[in-house]
Parts: C-alpha cells; structure tokens; sequence
C-alpha cells in the first residue's frame, strides 16, 4: 500500500486526470456554490469542506476516491443539514472547480540545465500557459528556495540568491495578473 501525504486519497477526475485531495478546493467549489445559490450563510462552506477532509482521511482507505463520490458525498451533507431550503439550492448548484495547479520551481531549476535562469524562466513561462489554460482558481509554487539555490550555484544562501528570489515570485505575480496571452490556431484548408 501507498501512503500518501496527510492520510488522503488522489482525486480521479472524470477526464482520467488524478490530483491531490485539497480541502481549500472542496472550499472553493462550496463557495462558488454557495454564491450561485445566493446562500446567506457562505461560512457553513468551511465547515462542510472540513467535515469532508476529516471524513477522507479518517474513513477512505482506497488510494483513488473518483471525483462522482467525492460530489455525492458533498451533496449528501449539504442535504442532511438543519438549513434544508437554502441548503437544497447550495447543493443544485454545486459543482468542482478545477483542481489547484501545483509547481515544483526546483524541478525546473534542474531541467533548464546549463541555460540556467534564462532557461528557468522559459520553463516556468511554459507552465505558467499550461495553468492558464485549464482555469485554475489557486497556484501553488513550492520549492522557491532549493530552486534559487540551484539556479545561483551554491549551497548556501547569499545576497544575489535574495534578489533572484524575488525576481522569480514578481514574476509569477506578474504573469498572474496580466490578461492570459491569445491563442492563435492556424488552419490550412
């Protein structure tokens, strides 16, 4: 058996693309929910998305839970609630939101090689499309620090590693808040 990280099972979405189990994404979706209901009460989401991880990761003990019995369960709960009436409406409205996208910067550290930042940030551009274009509500970037430490060279932290630091978050902040890039698709008859 695999053990996975903090007890929980991988979401297999209905395309066949697996993530991560991610409390703050059954969050988001009970929101998005629960404003397209117009539901008064959008903190009970928390709740209900803490009910579900504590549930995951206390009662599943398959490797892969599909994302349709994650959904009913979901539905399930927001059903069973003493608020039935604005519960019902939360729940005819509930859908996933994409799964978060989650970077490794270090793992792109090492695939640019020799080309270093210049082939870092070709690396990381490319991602940052990919992301973009599946519409995710969340970004998370780990391994900023081994990255810098890669990318500089050395195996202690210096003052040029800070300032490549902080190239590399304005970077992606930046790209985050631009329009996404048009996609042009030429045919040929």
């Amino acid at each position: 058996m695999i053990a996975f990280a903090d007890y929980r099972p991988l979401i297999l979405h209905a395309g066949g693309e697996l993530s991560r189990f991610d409390r703050d994404w059954v969050l988001d979706s009970l929101e998005l929910a629960f404003f397209r209901a117009g539901a008064e009460k959008v903190w009970y989401a928390w709740d209900v998305a803490q009910t579900v991880s504590l549930f995951i990761s206390e009662n599943y003990k398959g490797e892969v839970l599909p994302a349709c019995i994650l959904e009913k369960l979901i539905l399930r709960l927001l059903k069973a609630e003493g608020i039935a009436e604005e519960m019902e409406g939360v729940a005819e409205k509930f859908r996933f939101a994409p799964p978060h996208a989650t970077i490794d910067l270090a793992k792109f550290a090492v695939a640019a090689g020799s080309s270093f930042e210049l082939g870092f940030f070709g690396i990381l551009a490319e991602e940052l499309s990919g992301v973009f274009s599946r519409n995710v509500l969340r970004l998370r970037c780990f391994g900023l620090e081994e990255c810098v430490r890669i990318l500089c060279g050395g195996k202690r932290w210096r003052k040029d590693c800070g300032v490549l630091r902080e190239e590399i978050v304005s970077y992606i902040r930046t790209r985050l808040a631009a329009p996404p890039e048009p996609v042009f698709k030429i045919q040929f008859p």
